[in-house]
């Protein structure tokens, strides 16, 4: 049959079939006689097929691999499908951004471009990519040993996978916390208190016995939370007589107080997003919040009064 016809039974333009034949994809017959193409019913199959892949966008060169036999049509779709699947996560993180833009109203040049890198930045980062960056942050906001210390608190929690929306959505928010802290200028700077501790260290003792207790509470060791509840609540017992130690709660407590209200805005809702992203940290927030209970309850059986009225009346400072 001639190109008329081809296209007749095919559906396509005589402009591709054409083209798949100059791709040689097929290879019509040439008629001496006319000079014409003749299109055999093999030809015919192959351009349906050739059309159909074409509808699903695969590739000319996959394709002529499956027409060539070097691959197979489950095999180019596969492929096929985790393309389409790469494209639909990048179009998803450029539409978060987007709305994300769209809500703070930035119009400001410079404002606006830094942000849009830094939210597309951080959404490519690899596993171990998020948990630097983090770091990283934690240790610009928070000097020294308190540094340490908030990047040591967090870091059992900080393999955060991003599979769906909601996550991309959260760690945005995520970054945007950590982005706003580290713009408040002169948050730690120059405090007094904190200089006291700029020498310090955090030894693998500590950070191992940390880390064991982490792992108790996310489980939620019955034995190990008995035990960790009544030894916190004998501590403050022991708060009550030493006098250098209350010095040290009260001199936390002023130090505290004058950063409260960026610093509770940033743990909470830092620790709101990444009990998101991270289910183990939800688990620890849960379990953590039954010790506090534990605590009361102990405090209560052994003094007669909750946790905050014992610190009122014996330890902070009037």
């Amino acid at each position: 049959m001639n190109i008329k016809a081809a296209a007749e039974k095919t559906g396509l333009t005589k402009r591709a079939i054409k083209y798949y034949e100059g791709e040689g994809l097929i290879k019509p017959i040439k008629n001496n006689e006319n000079n014409y193409r003749e299109y055999t019913h093999q030809d015919i199959i192959k351009l349906n097929l050739i059309g159909a892949l074409r509808v699903v966008e695969i590739p000319i060169i996959e394709i002529k691999a499956v027409i060539d036999g070097n691959k197979s049509i489950p095999e180019v779709m596969k492929q096929a499908l985790s393309r389409i699947d790469k494209d639909m996560c990048s179009l998803e993180k450029s539409r978060l951004i987007i709305l994300n833009i769209i809500e703070k109203d930035l119009t400001d040049y410079d404002t606006a471009g830094e942000y849009i890198k830094l939210l597309r930045e951080t959404l490519e980062l690899s596993l171990d990519e998020k948990k630097e960056y983090i770091s990283n942050a934690m240790r610009r906001i928070f000097p020294g040993i308190y540094g340490e210390s908030f990047i040591m608190i967090f870091e059992p929690f900080l393999d955060i996978i991003i599979d769906n929306e909601e996550k991309r959505t959260v760690w945005l928010k995520l970054v945007e916390v950590l982005d706003e802290i580290n713009d408040t200028e002169e948050f730690f700077l120059g405090n007094n208190y904190l200089e006291k501790f700029e020498n310090e260290v955090i030894s693998e003792e500590d950070r191992s016995r940390y880390l064991f207790g982490i792992k108790k509470i996310i489980n939620y060791d019955e034995l190990y939370i008995k035990e960790y509840a009544k030894g916190i609540k004998d501590n403050y017992l022991l708060l009550k007589e030493d006098e250098k130690e209350k010095e040290e709660v009260n001199e936390f407590g002023l130090f505290f107080k004058n950063y409260a209200k960026t610093f509770v805005h940033f743990h909470t809702k830092f620790s709101e997003y990444l009990s998101i992203l991270n289910e183990d940290y939800k688990k620890y927030l849960e379990n953590t919040a039954k010790i506090t209970a534990e605590v009361s309850e102990n405090m209560e059986e052994d003094t007669g009064m909750s946790t905050n009225d014992f610190f009122q009346r014996y330890i902070i400072e009037k």
